[in-house]
């Protein structure tokens, strides 16, 4: 009797032995090898676990798919099973402080960069609200305000120090077509089509001459605290002014099916033609999200390039479906690397 409990505790602590080792094993092959070398490695501890029971019940297949998230529990999820709500009526902060961001140049990069195709250095800044921060204070919204006197300081530090504020259709083009900007160049980009805009925003545009991209949903203007369609207008008809789509409701495309997507950017592409008279060909995705499916709805659409909120001033023709956006806080030019 005693000889056969000897035997069942060795019995078990080789089993967790086992079990342990293929984790740890498995885990590292996760990490270092590519996917196909985890696929072949998978089938081999697969099958080497069928010889124990045991052991085979506890095997995690790894997470192989782009989309796939494990569980704690080692639960494997995938982005089908996430639920996303079909409406934002107010956009969500999208937190980001910068550790480093080289300075902007509009040259070519060259060597280094080369297998991201054609690039060139430019920073694209996004905001949300411009207004005081005592009223943002006051409706709650200072997560994705900027302070109007900060935001003033701020265009003139662009103005005065040389830089060139350009259009989104002005920098795809130039990847498009690989060609040069002038020195400096930078984006500044309004999301949402808040109301601040008209009032605190766009005055320290026209006093400072900067040029500026307004990211519009369009199912939100004339909503409560948004832009009026006649506001959109009057600035529409400026020079300094450019308008994007940013879908119909600030929608999510990650989470919808083609009809969704094509519905929510082809409605607000022809609302922005029938009040503002333009047809832009420049999209910038709500919240960042974005999928293969997104992406080529908007190339069926006719769409040249988009923006996400993926980090970053490199700006290259090999993703120009995702071009990169810097975002803004309450501190200096300078603390963003102008």
């Amino acid at each position: 009797m005693k000889k056969r409990k000897k035997i069942i505790k060795k019995e078990k602590n080789n089993t967790t032995g086992h079990r342990i080792f293929l984790t740890v094993v498995l885990t590292i092959a996760v990490v270092v090898l590519p996917v196909s070398a985890i696929e072949f490695f998978y089938v081999i501890l697969t099958n080497s676990a069928k010889k124990n029971p045991r052991v085979s019940s506890k095997i995690i297949q790894p997470c192989l798919d782009k989309d796939c998230f494990a569980s704690k529990s080692g639960e494997l999820l995938t982005s089908k099973f996430l639920s996303l709500p079909s409406f934002f009526p107010h956009p969500s902060e999208t937190p980001f402080s910068p550790l480093f961001v080289p300075s902007p140049t509009s040259t070519p990069v060259s060597s280094s960069q080369a297998s991201y195709g054609y690039c060139l250095n430019v920073p694209v800044l996004f905001y949300h609200h411009v207004q005081p921060y005592s009223l943002a204070k006051t409706k709650g919204q200072t997560a994705l305000s900027v302070d109007s006197d900060t935001f003033d300081n701020q265009m003139e530090y662009l103005a005065s120090n040389g830089y060139s504020t350009i259009t989104a259709e002005k920098l795809i083009t130039a990847l498009l077509t690989k060609t040069s900007l002038p020195p400096k160049s930078v984006l500044v980009t309004l999301d949402d089509g808040y109301k601040d805009a008209y009032e605190y925003a766009y005055p320290i545009f026209k006093k400072n001459n900067i040029v500026a991209n307004l990211m519009i949903p369009t199912g939100l203007i004339g909503g409560a605290d948004y832009l009026s369609w006649s506001q959109l207008e009057e600035m529409s008809k400026d020079p300094l002014i450019y308008i994007t789509n940013h879908t119909w409701s600030h929608y999510s495309l990650s989470g919808g099916n083609a009809a969704k997507v094509h519905t929510e950017i082809e409605t607000a592409q022809a609302q922005l033609e029938q009040h503002v008279g333009k047809r832009s060909m420049v999209f910038t995705y709500p919240y960042g999200s974005f999928n293969d499916l997104s992406i080529n709805v908007l190339k069926e659409d006719g769409y040249l390039g988009a923006f996400s909120t993926l980090p970053g001033t490199l700006q290259c023709d090999s993703y120009i479906m995702a071009l990169h956006r810097t975002r803004v806080g309450n501190s200096p030019l300078s603390y963003y690397g102008l």
